[in-house]
This record gives structure tokens, C-alpha cells and sequence, in this order.
């Protein structure tokens, strides 16, 4: 397995999988802090404030 930075062009999965545990989740029983999915525009600001230098987001 290779392990690297999140690059943009991966913002649409990372939303996917995302989106994946929210709808698996109960709603007595949330498995993250959202409880509707969530669109790429909701997460780009969330994304841009990552970086290798600060809070990196890593894709394997």
C-alpha cells in the first residue's frame, strides 16, 4: 500500500466515503459529527485548511 498527501483531484472521494459512514450511522447512534451527507462545495474550505505542513490528509 502507498501512502501519500491528498491532492484536490481526491476531494470527491474523501466526500464519498464520508458520506458512506454517515449513512451507515443511526440517528441515536452517529458515527461522525454530521448527520446529513455532505456535498464537495460543504468540504472544499475544510480540505484547503490541510496540508503536508498543517493537519495533513493522507490517501492510501
Amino acid at each position: 500500500m502507498r501512502l501519500r498527501f491528498s491532492r484536490e483531484e481526491d476531494l470527491p472521494a474523501i466526500v464519498r466515503i464520508y458520506n458512506q459512514a454517515i449513512r451507515q450511522g443511526k440517528k441515536s447512534q452517529p458515527v461522525t459529527a454530521f448527520r446529513e451527507p455532505l456535498t464537495v462545495a460543504d468540504r472544499r474550505e475544510w480540505f484547503e485548511r490541510h496540508g503536508p505542513s498543517s493537519y495533513p490528509i493522507w490517501v492510501a
